[in-house]
């Protein structure tokens, strides 16, 4: 089961991150810009990349033992994420609540969206990558409103019975006012209206604890690797 569960996440951050717009070169899929990544449709570490250095700009992801791949001369860790998934046949809907009138599925101009997700996340994104997802019949981007103003951020991408989540982030100046948690609300029942079965993502240790609250589980550790 545990290994039915990761590749359905791992399918769906590939299906994500290809959508968002990706060149596939000798095996390796590699962004033009924002998000920057470099990855294997099944996320091994690319064997090529033992022998060279993984491009200035860019980060190559992986669920490889790092311990195994990384380079002293090449390449070292930049970050990881746990991998995680909800199986939706376990979970009680949630109830209506008012938080789902403060939340919009964005299908025209995303500026605003794309500022408010880049100061949750503390890097730039590139507004032409997100606006271009607005077309895509798999992906909603969805906004949190607080006071006027976009509080929180969330991609939802479907492949399958598999809804991903995917830039979930609280605006710096609405942190600890329940934005996240009403955001996974509002995925669960997306997730549940879709008929998906289940709902993934990868997640840093500052969402672990909701995310766990919620009853999802862990398998595994995708990993960031990073030129020397």
């Amino acid at each position: 089961m545990k290994a039915m569960e990761l590749q359905k996440n791992l399918e769906n951050l590939h299906g994500y991150w290809h959508a968002l717009g990706a060149e596939k070169i000798g095996g390796v899929f590699t962004h033009g810009s924002w998000p920057n990544k470099q990855w294997q449709a099944d996320f091994a570490f690319a064997p090529q990349l033992n022998n060279q250095v993984i491009e200035q700009d860019k980060v190559f992801a992986t669920v490889a033992d790092t311990s195994k791949v990384l380079s002293e001369k090449f390449n070292q860790l930049k970050s990881q994420l746990v991998i995680m998934s909800l199986n939706l046949n376990d979970v009680q809907l949630p109830s209506k609540t008012m938080a789902s009138a403060n939340i919009e599925v964005l299908t025209g101009n995303t500026k605003s969206w794309t500022q408010a997700c880049s100061e949750a996340f503390a890097y730039d994104i590139d507004d032409a990558v997100i606006q271009q997802l607005t077309s895509n019949p798999n992906a909603s981007i969805i906004a949190y409103y607080l006071e006027g103003e976009i509080a929180g951020t969330a991609i939802a991408f479907q492949t399958g019975d598999t809804l991903g989540i995917h830039q979930l982030g609280t605006a710096p100046n609405y942190r600890k006012r329940g934005v996240a948690d009403a955001l996974m609300q509002f995925l669960l029942q997306q997730a549940k209206d879709k008929q998906c079965s289940w709902l993934t993502l990868q997640a840093s240790q500052a969402g672990l604890h909701l995310y766990k609250r919620l009853g999802f589980k862990e398998l595994g550790l995708l990993s960031s690797i990073v030129a020397r």
